[in-house]
């Protein structure tokens, strides 16, 4: 699920009927959504993506066992999550938003265990920054203009 509510005070061109301008929205959350699920959520697994999204630090042991493994990247031990995070999605998109479902991943990864020091990882793999925020709201309103614009020039609009 992407932790993003993009709120937005657009005058809609009079000239799009209501049932057109829910489409364009539809179109743009949609657009908006992939571009998370391309561009963002691979960050996560970089380290300049934990140092970015400020990942609780892992214990010494746990680091140690991850270099045998051949490799200290965040949020992968085997790969698993890494493999079904960017493989499986299913984008859900109204006219009010979209949400990005990532099926199929591992238990661990929503288990919330209370009183240790292990990471809550669902948490971590939808993070935002402040920077990727901004691109997302850059995004939708860059979609959006352009949907619009499509929409207009396709000669598909009433005149009132």
């Amino acid at each position: 699920m992407i932790p993003l509510a993009v709120k937005y005070t657009i005058n809609k061109p009079k000239i799009l009927k209501a049932a057109t301008w829910r489409q364009i929205l539809k179109q743009s959350w949609f657009e908006t959504a992939r571009y998370w699920f391309r561009n963002i959520l691979p960050k996560h697994f970089t380290r300049s993506g934990a140092q970015e999204y400020r990942y609780q630090p892992r214990t010494a042991a746990y680091m140690r066992r991850k270099a045998r493994k051949g490799h200290q990247d965040p949020l992968v031990f085997t790969g698993r999550l890494k493999r079904t995070a960017m493989n499986v999605r299913d984008i859900r998109h109204t006219a009010k938003g979209a949400t990005v479902h990532l099926r199929g991943l591992p238990t661990y990864v929503i288990q919330r265990r209370w009183g240790t020091a292990s990471p809550f990882m669902a948490a971590e793999l939808t993070k935002l920054s402040k920077n990727d925020r901004d691109r997302l709201v850059q995004v939708m309103d860059k979609r959006l203009q352009q949907n619009i614009d499509k929409q207009q020039q396709s000669g598909r609009f009433t005149r009132r």
